[in-house]
């Protein structure tokens, strides 16, 4: 009888096992390269940005960094969005650019960008990233 049970919680826990298994996609290491593209995107605005004198600091004189970082965020969805199991990355990424366009959206509409603001956004995003990252390469 303690025989059967035993057996029986093996098979469960290894069906168990087996399903979860499915529900995480494997490491690839291109994901983890787009993200690091994409978070090296994100540090060049801030850096381009930084640079700028406070009243050169409006959207224009940064909208082709901007697009850049876009396009590396279209880039890592399109990627990512084509691998299956991969809906916790997903979630992650749609975090990320959710809160850029924010910040983005809040250039756009102010005419001074202050330090403190540029420190704190690139110090968030740049968190989230590491996250991500550390989320892929755990994978392995």
């Amino acid at each position: 009888m303690r025989l059967k049970i035993t057996t029986t919680l093996m098979i469960v826990f290894c069906l168990a096992l087996s399903g979860c298994a499915k529900l995480i996609s494997h490491y690839d290491p291109a994901t983890a390269q787009a993200i690091g593209t994409t978070a090296k995107s994100i540090d060049f605005f801030y850096g381009s940005l930084s640079l700028k004198q406070p009243s050169k600091r409006q959207y224009a004189h940064v909208a082709k960094e901007a697009l850049q970082v876009d396009v590396s965020f279209n880039a890592l969805s399109m990627h990512t969005n084509i691998q299956p199991n991969n809906q916790e990355t997903r979630k992650m990424i749609n975090n990320a650019r959710t809160l850029w366009q924010k910040y983005k959206q809040k250039l756009q509409q102010s005419h001074r960008y202050s330090d403190t603001k540029i420190r704190l956004h690139r110090k968030r995003l740049h968190e989230m990233f590491q996250v991500m990252l550390k989320a892929e390469l755990s994978k392995k």
